[in-house]
C-alpha cells in the first residue's frame, strides 16, 4: 500500500459498541426483523405489544358480532295494526322483530324515524292505540325540564282516555283534549281543569245520551278537578252531543214537574168541589 493512502472501510468492518441499541444493519441497509426483535428494548416492550393488540382484535370481534340496537316504533299498537305493520315492514325490507317481553314492534335505531316515515305513508296506525302511559319512559332523559314531563304525562293521559273511549261499541275512534293546568297549594287559587271529546261512530251508528253521560263520567273522573260540567263531547260533524243529552235531561225534568202540576191541580179540583 503507497504511503499517505488510508485504507478504505465497509459499513460491516466495524462491529457495533458492546451494548448498543442500534440494529445490526445488513448490506441493503436496513434492519432484518430478526435483528429487530432481538433488541433489549423491543423484547420489554413485547408483553404489552402482545396485550394492546389482544385488545384490538376482542374490541373489534365484539363490534362484528353484536347486535344493532333496537328501538320500538310504536308502543301498545293495537293487534290489526301490529300485523299490519308488520307486513308492510317486512314487505319493505325493514329488518323487524317482534319484542319477546312487550310484543311491541322493533326496529333497528338507524331506521326508526324512516320506519314511522313509512308506516304514516301507508295510514298506519289507523286506531288511536298508541303512546299512553307506557310510552313515559321511551327517550327518558335526567335533564327533561319539569315542563316537558308535565305536557308529556297529559299527552299520555290523553291517549289513555281515548283509547278507552274508542273501547264503546259504538264509538270508532276517539281523541281527547285535555287542559290541565298547574295548580297551586292553595284551594281557592285552584283552576279547574276541562276537557274535551271527539268520537267518531261506527258506520250506520250513533252515541246515544246513555253512552255520552258514561264518557263525560269517565273523563270526569279520571282528571283530578274536572267537573262533569266541565267535558265538553263533540262528533265528527262538528255536533255538539253535550248539550243535547243536557237538554234532554232538562226536558226530562220538565215534563215530569208538568205531571207534578197536573196531579195537584187535580186534587185541588176535586177538594173545591
Amino acid at each position: 500500500m503507497a504511503e499517505g493512502q488510508v485504507p478504505a472501510t465497509t459499513a460491516s468492518s466495524t462491529p457495533p459498541a458492546s451494548g448498543s441499541m442500534l440494529p445490526v444493519v445488513s448490506g441493503e441497509g436496513f434492519p432484518s426483523v430478526t435483528d429487530v426483535l432481538a433488541q433489549p428494548a423491543v423484547r420489554k416492550a413485547m408483553p404489552a405489544i402482545i396485550t394492546l393488540l389482544t385488545i384490538v382484535v376482542f374490541l373489534i370481534a365484539y363490534s362484528l358480532a353484536k347486535e344493532p340496537p333496537y328501538r320500538s316504533i310504536y308502543p301498545g299498537l293495537s293487534e290489526s295494526d301490529r300485523q299490519a305493520a308488520f307486513e308492510a315492514l317486512s314487505g319493505a325490507e325493514f329488518d323487524v322483530k317482534i319484542d319477546p317481553e312487550s310484543g311491541d314492534l322493533i326496529v333497528t335505531d338507524e331506521r326508526y324515524h324512516e320506519a314511522r316515515l313509512f308506516l304514516a305513508s301507508r295510514g298506519l296506525p289507523q286506531e288511536a292505540s298508541v303512546g299512553g302511559v307506557g310510552s313515559l319512559s321511551e327517550d327518558a332523559s335526567m335533564t327533561t325540564s319539569q315542563f316537558m314531563e308535565q305536557v308529556r304525562y297529559i299527552a299520555a293521559m290523553e291517549q289513555e282516555l281515548a283509547r278507552s273511549v274508542s273501547q264503546i261499541s259504538s264509538v270508532a275512534s276517539a281523541r281527547v283534549h285535555l287542559a290541565a293546568p298547574k295548580q297551586s297549594v292553595f284551594v281557592r287559587n285552584r283552576t279547574p281543569a276541562k276537557a274535551s271529546v271527539v268520537v267518531t261512530p261506527h258506520q250506520g251508528r250513533i252515541i246515544s245520551n246513555s253512552q255520552v253521560e258514561a264518557i263525560i263520567h269517565m273523563v270526569s273522573s279520571s282528571v283530578p278537578y274536572l267537573a262533569t260540567d266541565d267535558v265538553v263531547v263533540v262528533d265528527q260533524r262538528g255536533k255538539l252531543l253535550t248539550d243535547a243529552n243536557r237538554n234532554a235531561s232538562m226536558q226530562l225534568s220538565s215534563s215530569q214537574m208538568e205531571h207534578k202540576l197536573s196531579i195537584e191541580e187535580n186534587y185541588r179540583t176535586r177538594i173545591e168541589a
